[in-house]
């Protein structure tokens, strides 16, 4: 009867902190972004920033997945996923709609993939306008020896506009993630 009773208490005393962080990770979880390319009804109807009335633009989200990848010759390739969504409230914040993305350019170390970008109105019935940037939007640019950039702005802006743009950059063998 004693084992059997120190069995069960030892597994209270496992179970309960295991249960805990169950319920804690369900918890902290985030809502779901809304899918690349589609922008909804509410986020372009909205006039002001919530927390600073007078904001002349808003960045609605910004996520970013990194991942590494070894191979077996001892190459490794860090792979970053980066998403960004912003709202233009005014004129002045069009300068937030002009983008640069850095990456390394010497011996293909870097490379940027899957550029998209849209840009989000509504026409004069209320009706989501999307306008995707084509490859010819998109300029390459060579700062210093290995660094790079890409560089493109939002044609087609209004009071109200929403910016989306997202891309993938792969780097070989190179360890450090940007910071945020």
């Amino acid at each position: 009867f004693v084992t059997f009773r120190y069995t069960r208490l030892r597994m209270k005393k496992i179970c309960l902190p295991f249960l805990s962080l169950l319920l804690f990770l369900s918890a902290a979880g985030q809502k779901s972004l809304p899918p690349a390319g589609q922008v909804t009804y509410e986020e372009l109807k909205m006039k002001s920033c919530s927390f600073d009335p007078d904001a002349p633009a808003m960045k609605l989200f910004e996520e970013e997945e990194v991942s590494f990848e070894l191979y077996t010759n001892g190459d490794m390739q860090l792979k970053t996923e980066h998403r960004t969504r912003i709202k233009i409230f005014n004129e002045n914040g069009y300068e937030h709609a002009n983008i640069n993305i850095p990456y390394l350019t010497k011996k293909s170390l870097g490379k940027i993939k899957e550029l998209t970008a849209y840009v989000y109105t509504l026409d004069q019935n209320d009706r989501i306008v999307v306008q995707k940037l084509g490859k010819d939007d998109f300029f390459k640019q060579t700062v210093v020896g290995k660094l790079g950039l890409i560089k493109f702005s939002f044609p087609n802006l209004k009071r109200g506009s929403v910016i989306e743009y997202s891309y993938t950059r792969m780097e070989q063998n190179f360890f450090d993630i940007d910071p945020w």
